[in-house]
């Protein structure tokens, strides 16, 4: 259930545990949002994406789905796998608390502080909305000194992140290094976007003209076929391309 990139994900890791991708069948109400390459690829190695299908409920046989028309179908299944996004379960909490919640079920706090309206309680992460792993990696650390400022008596002073210079995202001037010789950092000091280029190979497959290729770790752009039309940029993860006046 699902066709997002976190259903890829879990399809890939199905498929490395030896499951017959035949056997495998994506239900979506939409078009699948996953990247169209992965999907693809996917398809290419037996994988089903049906879609819009609406679940109605979920037997021990399999589940009872139905079309935009309403047609009825039951599809046999001896695992169901969720990959949308849920509701958090915060039915534990006071009966106060409840009513801070939106129509979605999530909570909305104040801009620079995690405290809800219980002064004992603090919100923070996917209760907040859906995110990224980083974005609630980042708010869990910013809380839990907000947190610590209170339990010290201190004035909590939200921190001020200023945006690095192009200059210092640039790989050539980074200088090569033992790993023996990195210390390992905490692991809520780590960002996972580090926006260098991890070969993901999107851009290439991106260019609608075929200009960018890439010949084991190096790539290469013929300008004979570049139209400057930026859709590399646009597809790079890691935000490692920019388009630059010429």
């Amino acid at each position: 259930m699902g066709g997002g990139d976190a259903a890829v994900d879990g399809i890939e890791a199905l498929l490395e545990l030896g499951v017959n991708p035949m056997k495998i069948t994506v239900i979506d109400i939409q078009k699948p949002a996953a990247n169209p390459q992965e999907r693809k690829k996917l398809e290419l190695e037996g994988v089903r994406f049906r879609y819009p299908l609406f679940l109605q409920e979920v037997s021990s046989e399999g589940v009872f789905v139905h079309d935009s028309l309403g047609q009825k179908e039951f599809m046999e299944a001896d695992t169901v796998l969720v990959f949308i996004n849920e509701q958090p379960g915060l039915d534990f909490l006071p009966e106060e608390l409840q009513k801070d919640r939106d129509k979605r079920g999530f909570y909305h706090r104040e801009e620079g502080s995690f405290r809800s309206s219980d002064p004992h309680i603090s919100v923070v992460g996917d209760v907040q909305g859906a995110g990224l792993v980083t974005h609630n990696l980042g708010r869990g650390r910013e809380c839990a000194l907000e947190i610590e400022a209170i339990l010290s008596g201190r004035e909590y002073v939200p921190e001020v992140k200023e945006p690095l210079e192009d200059d210092a995202l640039r790989p050539q001037r980074a200088l090569p290094v033992n790993e023996v010789d990195i210390e390992i950092e905490e692991e809520h000091d780590r960002c996972l976007h580090c926006g260098i280029c991890v070969q993901c190979d999107e851009c290439v497959n991106a260019c609608p003209r075929e200009a960018l290729t890439r010949v084991d770790h190096e790539f290469s752009v013929d300008l004979s076929r570049c139209g400057g039309c930026g859709t590399c940029a646009a597809s790079c993860l890691g935000g490692v391309i920019r388009m630059v006046p010429r």
